[in-house]
């Protein structure tokens, strides 16, 4: 059976966070892009061509619109916000156990020294008395 340390753990945790850094970058850059695409509707409404020219674009590229993609996205974002918390609380609370493991471990070892030192005492000759 393959068992993990918890130096693999929290390399595994470092990972993870890692990773979420990098989504939570894509989404900020997302959250960018929303406000830039707001403002490009603002100046397209106020008669600037080429920012009527790119929201034409961007209609004729998502026909549907935008809010239906945005819900998906920010329901995923939910997902594995969530989903990153439940694996991070998993990994503390096997760290937690493998530590509680190792420390009795540790005192059933010490127990079986002191247990081992009461057996392999040396047994005395027992001495006849006289009186």
């Amino acid at each position: 059976m393959n068992t993990s340390t918890p130096e693999d753990l929290k390399a595994m945790m470092r990972d993870l966070e890692q990773r979420k850094k990098e989504l939570t970058k894509h989404f900020d850059e997302f959250e960018l892009l929303q406000k830039e695409i707001q403002h490009l509707n603002r100046r397209a409404t106020s008669g600037d061509a080429a920012s009527i020219r790119k929201v034409t674009n961007l209609t004729q590229a998502f026909p549907n619109g935008f809010s239906q993609q945005q819900q998906q996205i920010l329901g995923k974002a939910k997902a594995i916000e969530k989903n990153f918390k439940t694996i991070k609380n998993q990994f503390q609370e096997v760290e937690k156990n493998t530590k509680s493991l190792k420390s009795n471990k540790k005192v059933q070892e010490t127990n079986s020294e002191k247990n081992e030192d009461v057996i392999n005492k040396p047994k005395r000759k027992k001495i006849k008395s006289f009186c």
